[in-house]
């Protein structure tokens, strides 16, 4: 099986980024993300965190509006799994 995508819709990315990322993510600011879904294959899971798991449940209605089915809010980062 393939792993998933992970997507960090936090803003602003580079402070996002300063405070860590989770290994392998794309990170897409969630006002970016319906110009960039051309970058998440729908064929797979997707994963969404930001920093707290707000901005990932908005890029995830949003995801499911774009008729992406496997999509998780897995929240903030300090949720995801090491």
């Amino acid at each position: 099986a393939q792993s998933p995508i992970v997507s960090s819709t936090s803003i602003p990315v580079f402070a996002s980024l300063a405070r860590g990322a989770y290994p392998g993510a794309v990170n897409i600011p969630v006002q970016s993300l319906s110009s960039r879904l051309r970058e998440i294959p729908k064929g797979r899971p997707v994963v969404v965190y930001c920093a707290s798991g707000i901005r990932s449940a908005s890029a995830v209605a949003a995801l499911r509006r774009a008729g992406y089915e496997d999509v998780i809010n897995a929240g903030g980062l300090h949720h995801m799994p090491a």
